[in-house]
């Protein structure tokens, strides 16, 4: 193997990479940490309800062809666990930050 790999499959790839290219390995894991969280629908709002909009919440609308919205959903920021960080194999965010 000649240079950086394109692909880093698991965690394996990542501690065979760690101690010969450790800036290029901090910035894949920062993306991975980066990453780590996904917006998760939690309900249909009505018409007279606001929702909740903050660091954690927001509110979607669904507009028609018009520029008329049609619906609005509730969404809440959660940690993925079907996330990258997961799929490559490592336990929890801690342990990828450990290795940054």
């Amino acid at each position: 193997m000649n240079g950086f790999p394109r692909a880093i499959n698991n965690k394996q790839d990542v501690l065979n990479l760690i101690d010969d290219y450790p800036d290029e390995i901090s910035t894949f894991l920062n993306g991975l940490i980066e990453s780590k969280n996904a917006w998760l629908f939690t309900e249909s709002l009505t018409d007279g309800d606001a929702g909740t909009t903050d660091d954690t919440h927001k509110v979607s609308e669904v507009t028609d062809e018009d520029g008329t919205v049609t619906e609005r959903n509730q969404y809440e920021l959660v940690l993925d666990s079907n996330g990258p960080i997961f799929r490559m194999g490592f336990a929890s965010v801690a342990e990828v930050e450990a290795l940054v």
